[in-house]
C-alpha cells in the first residue's frame, strides 16, 4: 500500500486546510484583536501567523477533543482507535467546510 492511498484523508484534510487558509488571506482584509485585546491590522505577521496557527493547529485540536468523545459511541465492532481517526477527520471536513462556505459568501456578498 503507497503512502498516498494509506493517508489519503489525512493528506485531504491538509490540502482542504491549505485552501482555507489561502482563500481567507487572500480575500478577508480585515484586521483583528488578539488575547490582550490589542488590535492587529490586517498586514501584519502576527494576523497571518495567527490564521496559519488557527487552521493548523486550533481547529483540528478542538475536532480530535470532539471526536475522541464521539468515538466512544459503540460502532460495528470497530476499535477506539479506527472510530477516533475516522470520526476525527470528518469533523475536520465538515468545521472546514463550514469556513470555506462562510468565506465564499463573504467574498460573493462583498462583491455584490
Amino acid at each position: 500500500m503507497t503512502f498516498i492511498k494509506k493517508y489519503r484523508k489525512e493528506i485531504l484534510a491538509v490540502i482542504l486546510i491549505a485552501i482555507n487558509i489561502i482563500i481567507f488571506n487572500a480575500f478577508i482584509r480585515n484586521g483583528g484583536y488578539d488575547l490582550t485585546g490589542k488590535y492587529v491590522p490586517y498586514n501584519s505577521e502576527q494576523y497571518i501567523e495567527g490564521s496559519i496557527t488557527a487552521f493548523f493547529i486550533i481547529v483540528p485540536l478542538i475536532c480530535i477533543f470532539i471526536g475522541s468523545i464521539f468515538a466512544l459511541i459503540p460502532y460495528k465492532d470497530l476499535s477506539y482507535k479506527v472510530k477516533h481517526r475516522n470520526i476525527s477527520l470528518y469533523i475536520i471536513f465538515g468545521v472546514n467546510c463550514i469556513m470555506l462556505l462562510r468565506c465564499l459568501i463573504i467574498i460573493t456578498l462583498r462583491n455584490v
